[in-house]
């Protein structure tokens, strides 16, 4: 029981540290708040603001109903994007893969290339 209040009484420490550095940041003066509310005002033009709306829904059963649809063309759509993604990848490979091979093979034609020369010298 002892170990189980220990735990207990640290956990409620922790929360109320950090509870109480939420408190001590946001102290701000009635001047700021009254000084922001001006600049909201003269930013926010009420005649000139347009609202568009898009895909209104007007029920709580269309919203659900396309929450699973969403995340099912969001999943389709990511599942498309990553196979074309390690496509490029093994071809990214495959060209990197190959110039290095061709690299090697022409070093080592130029280094043979050389060896018969200085030969036919000696």
């Amino acid at each position: 029981m002892n170990k189980y209040l220990k735990y207990l009484l640290s956990l409620f420490l922790a929360f109320a540290l950090i509870a109480n550095d939420g408190t001590i940041d946001s102290r701000k003066t009635a001047d700021y708040y009254q000084s922001y509310s001006v600049v909201v005002r003269k930013e926010a033009d009420l005649e000139k603001f347009r609202l568009y709306l898009f895909n209104v829904t007007r029920s709580a059963v269309k919203t659900v109903l396309s929450i699973p649809i969403f995340y099912l063309s969001l999943k389709r759509i990511t599942d498309f994007q990553t196979n074309i993604l390690v496509k490029k990848q093994i071809l990214l490979h495959q060209n990197l893969v190959s110039f290095i091979k061709q690299a090697v093979f022409v070093n080592e034609i130029r280094n043979t290339q050389d060896l018969h020369s200085s030969l036919y010298i000696a």
